[in-house]
């Protein structure tokens, strides 16, 4: 075909467009164009009228309300049909580039997903970064070589952005606002290649452009003004300025838009006239109304208008598809009040001459995709996956701190709660001269329970205590030792007081109050119930032990004073002290959701920066599909996964020897499957949410009611009925006493506890990964 013959093929038809959010809210109306191949097409219009969505309509990014889209002979009708992508190279308004890339790695990561070969890929990088004066950046042995894209000018990351547009050779190049922010001599630069590929004899390339730098548009073959989501015009630079009567694309769009603007406030004031007419009763009309009536329509009369030549120029149907077109000019009489406006924005001949293109001319045959739509395609999967690696790479601080994180959380958990506290400063009075019993006592408390401050007088141990330098009193009487032998001798009498000169070793006549002297006086701070429990607890094991040894002084049985209950071994899990508590309580239920929660927060911000930077909607239009990028974040997230819950039940079961009584591999597979549970979960999250601070809050707020709520501190029987409702509906609650059942019971799957939270995990995985997949897909 020649280079005439195929300037005359029209590559993208657009006719009767329309596009709106609701019913309320229209964004286009009614649009009719058309491209002819090898043009440049100049979309021009102020921001907000509308371009960027038109443009994403015609890429199959959203669906039109009404009317029908043609691209190369195709149909397209949204996300479910859009265009191929190897036919069309788009390069976005925003620099929707990854930051920690280099330009020649950004360049092989879309010329994969493109399903380039390596040799065209490199072929193709060396082409494209040379014409664009990019080729500083193909040798990784220079400076400029190996800097990342955050590092590059503004100008040169708007290189960088058209040079992946052209990289696989499109047939339908499309360029939203390709020349904004950018300096005039590289604006003349981008229009000077964009002219070399329409021009080029072999294979030209069509042209798409959006800009509101409306002068710049002079180069294209074709132009169209776009106002407030209508079409006002569409035809060559050339005509339009000989049809105006002006050097200046900008007057015309000027021209354009008062005769729209005229045309709109006359059809309101038809319509207010109207109203008016049929609300008010002709009788009861007075003058007021009728002279502001008249001062309105010659406000209107007043406004400056189009030559009738331009006029009728502007109202040919048909003048979309060629200037040729030549129809009758539309009288306009300023001196008349009842003024006749031509149908600017009447339809019907474009219809027409639409219906005619698509059934009578193979040229203009549309036809489905060919493409099949596909779920997952392994290569597309294997470069999102060393994208997602490349970006981590870049990021390896951060990365080893939150593969790190879970085994360092557990630590602490092992090293900071449920263990003795020790060293607990306490004041002492001892009123005994000499010391004797009372330092016996004493020497029973552990070394390393209590550091003694002793003080001479009651009031002084007292004020220690309330001025926070000590957390308990002791107070001894002067006559304690005494007073506890005669107690011991009169074990099991119901006298409280005996005369002393009734009791043996004792010469002083006086009375003595047994009961009282014989006791050692505490005051505890219970300001801080943790501490306070501490010193009770150690005080009265100080005295068991005490009491055995003066039983065996004073030639008494060591059992004498054991309590009488006898505790057998435990039927299930471990007996110990405080640090049983954690190692068999708390860690087993810390183990389920630190794994649930390790990489929500990662995978939430990783998504959803993807999203909010339109960086996933240029790869899905570069032929990828929303699974593909979903199941790449999953397959590398659970890597990470895996690399966390090895490090923490390393650091639980080898390094602070939590027991297991049980099958530690069924264990291991229930945290595993919670750690992917949570996985899914920030995947919904990032798919729903607009941006990472709600994600991550929201995470955080889950985070804490499912810890303070599923049992992990506190069993859940202790809470009110209901919680116990809503405890039980959280994913984790289950797995928690699951897996203290496993490690301290030796239960497995054949057991309804197991079982169960086997199940329960599933489930929320698969509703949470289904959430995902329609939300994101939903989203972009």
């Amino acid at each position: 075909m020649s280079l005439s013959a195929s300037k005359q093929t029209t590559v993208l038809l657009l006719n009767s467009i329309s596009y709106s959010w609701s019913n309320a809210h229209s964004i286009l109306s009614d649009i009719n164009l058309s491209v002819n191949h090898g043009d440049i097409f100049g979309l021009l219009g102020a921001s907000g009228c509308g371009k960027t969505t038109l443009v994403r309509l015609i890429l199959g990014r959203l669906s039109p309300s009404s009317g029908i889209i043609s691209l190369l002979n195709n149909r397209i009708d949204g996300p479910r049909n859009p265009p191929k992508p190897i036919d069309i190279g788009y390069m976005p308004q925003d620099l929707v580039l990854y930051q920690e890339f280099t330009p020649v790695e950004m360049l092989i990561y879309f010329g994969k997903l493109y399903k380039l070969s390596s040799s065209d890929i490199k072929t193709r990088i060396e082409f494209v970064l040379r014409l664009l004066n990019l080729k500083q950046f193909l040798s990784n042995d220079q400076p400029s070589g190996s800097k990342l894209i955050n590092q590059l000018s503004g100008g040169q990351k708007r290189r960088i952005s058209l040079a992946i547009a052209l990289l696989h050779q499109p047939k339908f190049l499309i360029l939203d606002e390709p020349t904004v922010g950018v300096d005039p001599l590289l604006r003349e630069t981008i229009w000077n290649h964009l002219k070399q590929l329409t021009s080029s004899n072999t294979n030209p390339v069509s042209v798409f452009l959006t800009t509101h730098y409306i002068e710049e548009a002079r180069d294209a073959q074709s132009i169209g003004f776009l106002r407030n989501g209508r079409l006002l015009i569409q035809d060559s630079p050339t005509n339009l300025l000989e049809q105006f009567n002006t050097n200046s694309l900008e007057k015309v769009f000027l021209q354009l838009c008062r005769h729209s603007q005229m045309k709109q406030d006359h059809d309101n004031l038809s319509i207010a006239s109207s109203t008016n007419e049929v609300q008010l009763d002709s009788t009861k009309m007075n003058n007021e109304t009728i002279l502001t009536t008249v001062n309105e329509r010659n406000k209107f009369n007043s406004l400056p208008l189009l030559d009738s030549q331009t006029s009728a120029h502007i109202l040919s149907p048909l003048n979309v598809f060629t200037n040729k077109t030549k129809i009758d000019p539309a009288g306009f009489d300023r001196s008349s009040t009842n003024t006749k406006f031509p149908q600017i924005f009447t339809v019907t001949h474009m219809n027409r001459k639409l219906s005619s293109l698509f059934e009578h001319s193979d040229s203009y045959t549309i036809t489905g995709i060919s493409r099949k739509e596909h779920f997952i395609c392994l290569s597309h999967l294997l470069t999102l996956m060393q994208k997602n690696l490349r970006q981590l790479r870049r990021n390896q601080s951060l990365l080893i701190f939150f593969i790190l994180l879970p085994a360092i959380e557990i630590a602490l958990i092992m090293l900071c709660i449920g263990r003795d506290i020790v060293n607990i400063p306490i004041a002492i009075y001892n009123g005994e001269k000499p010391h004797d019993l009372s330092e016996v006592f004493l020497s029973s408390v552990p070394k390393d329970a209590f550091i003694r401050q002793d003080y001479e007088s009651a009031t002084d141990a007292l004020k220690a205590v309330e001025e926070n330098r000590a957390h308990a009193l002791l107070e001894f009487s002067p006559r304690f030792s005494n007073a506890l032998r005669t107690r011991f001798f009169t074990f099991g009498f119901d006298e409280e007081t005996v005369m002393t000169t009734e009791t043996k070793n004792v010469t002083d006549e006086t009375n003595v109050n047994i009961w009282n002297e014989s006791s050692v006086y505490v005051r505890l701070d219970m300001s801080n119930q943790l501490i306070g429990l501490q010193v009770q607890r150690q005080l009265l094991a100080a005295f068991l032990n005490f009491a055995q040894r003066l039983a065996s002084n004073l030639g008494l049985s060591n059992h004498t004073f054991k309590p009488p209950i006898v505790f057998g071994p435990p039927v299930y899990g471990i007996q110990g002290g405080a640090s049983a508590v954690v190692e068999t309580f708390i860690a087993p239920g810390a183990l389920i959701m630190i794994a649930f929660f390790a990489t929500t927060i990662v995978t939430c911000h990783l998504l959803i920066h993807e999203v909010r930077q339109a960086l996933i909607e240029r790869a899905l239009i570069a032929g990828a599909s929303s699974a593909e990028f979903l199941f790449s974040h999953i397959i590398i997230q659970s890597t990470i996964l895996m690399i966390q819950l090895l490090l923490m039940l390393f650091t639980a079961f080898k390094l602070f020897e939590m027991p297991y009584l049980g099958s530690l591999w069924l264990a291991i597979c229930l945290i595993i499957l919670q750690g992917l549970c949570g996985l899914m979960y920030g995947l919904m999250l990032s798919a729903t949410c607009p941006d990472e601070i709600y994600a991550t809050t929201l995470a955080i707020g889950t985070f804490f009611p499912s810890v303070i709520i599923g049992g992990i501190f506190w069993p859940v029987q202790s809470m009110p009925q209901f919680l116990q409702y809503v405890s039980q509906c959280l994913p984790s609650t289950q797995s928690i006493d699951a897996l203290r059942s496993i490690l301290l019971r030796d239960w497995g799957l054949n057991t309804l506890n197991v079982a169960g939270a086997f199940i329960v995990s599933t489930i929320w995985l698969l509703i949470f990964l289904f959430a995902a997949l329609r939300n994101f897909k939903r989203r972009i």
